[in-house]
């Protein structure tokens, strides 16, 4: 098709108020689907939502992650809070970072938060918040291969 040609990476992202409620339907749906270019993008506000617990879906679809948002919110709606802001805790996230180390995941992550109050001091509360967590981890498969593991 028109994007593996190219070699691009296409995601589908569940969204539990729409057409993907769930992390586990949005993976029946990609491999329904058949492309080898389409992963799952694994929001953690909307697994939140979803009651869906953040470590226990990234290992059901660990193999077809290929983006993760950091976000939070109060478990009802979509809010996109800072990560550490809101129902799901350190404990969720730290979880969370460790199924991505044990899985070998080398995918993208990113903190996505909507109209944060003031900007700059959430996103640095928000990236230190990030760093901790990651702190003393060695990369994902990538790091894994440059270092003959």
């Amino acid at each position: 098709d028109y994007a593996s040609a190219r070699g691009l990476q296409l995601a589908i992202e569940h969204f539990p108020t729409g057409e993907i409620p769930s992390a586990r339907e949005a993976i029946e749906l990609i491999e329904g689907a058949k492309l080898n270019n389409l992963g799952l993008l694994l929001d953690t506000g909307h697994l939140a939502i979803a009651g869906e617990g953040l470590d226990d879906a990234f290992r059901c679809a660990s193999e077809k992650v290929v983006h993760v948002h950091l976000n939070n919110n109060d478990g009802s709606r979509d809010l996109h809070w800072p990560p550490q802001d809101g129902t799901l805790t350190e404990l969720d996230f730290r979880r969370l970072v460790s199924a991505m180390y044990g899985s070998g995941y080398d995918g993208n992550v990113s903190v996505e938060i909507v109209n944060p109050d003031p900007m700059a001091e959430t996103i640095s509360r928000s990236m230190a918040f990030v760093q901790k967590l990651l702190v003393g981890r060695r990369g994902g498969r990538q790091a894994e291969k440059k270092e003959g593991l």
